[in-house]
């Protein structure tokens, strides 16, 4: 609040200065001041007005982008890739949970982890939209749920969420970064007790595994199929 507060002062302040530069410069006129010094002056205003115009229009575009990234955050996005953020993706990933549950069907669960503490705004995209082509069924889901990690939700598949996690590292190798990637993935049964809580858990401990173990590769597993008596309740 104090730092935007000063943005507006010392724009209103750099506003001013050329009135008042030009007010002294009429004022010169009127008492027949040496030409060549009320030239320099208005030169002088000439130049701080386009700072004045240059500063307006940082401070606007600033804002600008200060509003957009807000606006982004409330409506659970990720400020950067403008993907769901985590909570986006816990709420999706209980959902699916239930519906595996309900209509017997597998989910897969996907994590994309980079090597670095920090990602940078342009890898981060870059990332993201390779991501997002690698997954093109309306029921899919890729999500940024924290500064080092990706997250996909794939309802509805089983032995094909492998494949799709190579082609996914293949496709980030590609790219013109420093980073080391590794994936988690594990496809889950429709059995009691599937939980996001538990998917989540099982998904970051195989991602973890991948990058202890040098990264730049799967680590996967899936469960068993379990017959659908076993789940099945009033």
């Amino acid at each position: 609040m104090r730092a935007g507060f000063e943005k507006k002062i010392t724009v209103l302040m750099a506003a001013a200065a050329p009135c008042v530069l030009l007010g002294t410069v009429l004022l010169m006129v009127l008492a027949e001041v040496p030409y060549q010094t009320v030239m320099i002056l208005l030169l002088a205003s000439g130049l701080m007005s386009l700072l004045v115009f240059g500063n307006i229009v940082r401070y606007v575009n600033q804002n600008s982008a200060l509003q957009e990234r807000l606006a982004l955050a409330q409506k659970g996005k990720d400020i950067v890739t403008g993907l769901p953020d985590e909570s986006e993706f816990l709420a999706r990933l209980d959902v699916e949970c239930r519906r595996s549950l309900r209509e017997f069907t597998p989910i897969s669960v996907m994590l994309v982890g980079v090597s670095s503490e920090r990602l940078a705004g342009t890898p981060a995209i870059h990332i993201a939209e390779t991501l997002i082509r690698a997954v093109y069924r309306p029921g899919d889901m890729v999500s940024r749920i924290s500064e080092t990690r990706f997250a996909l939700i794939l309802p509805a598949t089983n032995e094909r969420a492998v494949e799709l996690a190579e082609r996914c590292l293949k496709d980030l190798r590609k790219l013109d970064n420093d980073e080391i990637i590794s994936i988690g993935l594990c496809t889950f049964q429709p059995a009691a007790g599937l939980t996001a809580a538990k998917a989540i858990s099982r998904v970051g401990g195989l991602l973890e595994q991948a990058q202890t173990e040098g990264g730049d590769r799967v680590n996967a597993t899936a469960e068993k199929q379990v017959d659908p008596s076993v789940i099945y309740t009033h």
